[in-house]
């Protein structure tokens, strides 16, 4: 990947970070889940203009193997979450 990609790809991130950020709150768990299926939503979407269902599915298998070693860089990023 060119670095012109990846500093495209961190100007997103950052841009729909911060869009999230400024509709959740801190202390609203409701809107962190709804907000979050919206963006999963969205990928979603995006993912059906170029990849077929079966590659869709084998994506969603791969990203979920992740979610613990996501959880921890979260954790580490913003403490222990909290559950209401």
């Amino acid at each position: 990947m060119s670095e012109d990609h990846i500093e495209l790809l961190r100007e997103v991130h950052n841009e729909v970070y911060k869009i999230a950020q400024e509709r959740i709150g801190p202390d609203d768990p409701t809107k962190v889940l709804a907000v979050s299926g919206v963006l999963m939503k969205i990928a979603i979407e995006l993912y059906t203009v170029v990849l077929d269902d079966d590659s869709i599915q084998a994506l969603l298998e791969r990203i979920s193997e992740d979610v613990p070693k996501i959880r921890e860089t979260m954790e580490k990023s913003l403490g222990e979450r909290v559950i209401h």
